[in-house]
């Protein structure tokens, strides 16, 4: 189980979590508690638009996944740190009032019925873009590329893709004719075997040569606050999430 108060209380220390997200996910996260004691149908099940103070309302089928079925294991682990996150002396937020002005206030006047921890906004933080370019390689291309050229791709830790999405992906980029780093993370798909597919299996046939004279494709990771305040990148195309 997720106690962390079972140490703290034992130590008679207070308990504070840090969420690296904001706060309107966090309501959300903590409002499940809400639904999991006022329903007995999972979310899945309900159809309806459900309203959380300080956000628009928000429909059941789109709410989070692990949230989504009570009968899965992930969906009571998530509802018991939201139980203790909800219990705790406060959260710590990766926001700030002006961004999100409205949750910060609900959570101020007690968001939710009962308990409602406090919140205490310190964001947004942003990762430094200190790199060496030694030490890069995409880093090194960049500094090859004229001033606000490329078009930087990059879709979180979560944004996997089939191998069909990532050939339409490279299609549009080739079609347009404009320079591109490209961050590629792919889903394992039946027939993969233990080591991951390369650039070459993962995407159309050739496309890697024909586009090495404005293009560079990389797997999994690059270092994207280094990247975004390169003078060579121009455009960003991301998945929008809250630490990018």
């Amino acid at each position: 189980e997720f106690q962390p108060q079972c140490v703290t209380n034992t130590l008679q220390i207070p308990t504070y979590f840090y969420y690296t997200s904001g706060a309107s996910t966090l309501a959300v996260f903590l409002y499940q508690t809400i639904f999991h004691e006022n329903y007995t149908k999972s979310l899945k099940d309900l159809n309806m638009h459900v309203e959380i103070p300080g956000l628009p309302k928000i429909h059941t089928d789109d709410m989070p996944e692990t949230v989504q079925d009570r009968a899965k294991e992930v969906y009571q682990v998530f509802i018991d740190i939201a139980t203790c996150m909800r219990d705790s002396d406060g959260v710590i937020v990766n926001t700030c009032e002006a961004m999100e002005e409205r949750v910060v206030e609900a959570f101020s006047e007690g968001l939710m019925e009962g308990t409602t921890p406090k919140v205490f906004c310190i964001g947004p933080v942003i990762a430094s873009a200190s790199c060496r370019r030694d030490d890069n390689e995409c880093l090194s291309w960049l500094d090859s590329q004229p001033s606000h050229s490329v078009l930087f791709l990059s879709f979180g830790s979560m944004g996997r893709f089939s191998r069909t999405q990532l050939g339409e992906i490279a299609i549009g980029l080739e079609k347009s004719e404009q320079r591109f780093l490209w961050v590629v993370r792919s889903e394992f798909e039946n027939g993969d075997s233990v080591e991951p597919p390369s650039l070459d299996e993962l995407l159309p046939e050739g496309f890697l040569e024909r586009t090495k004279e404005k293009g560079m494709v990389v797997r999994d990771w690059a270092p994207q606050a280094a990247i975004l305040s390169h003078d060579s990148v121009g455009g960003f195309v991301t998945h929008c999430g809250w630490n990018s």
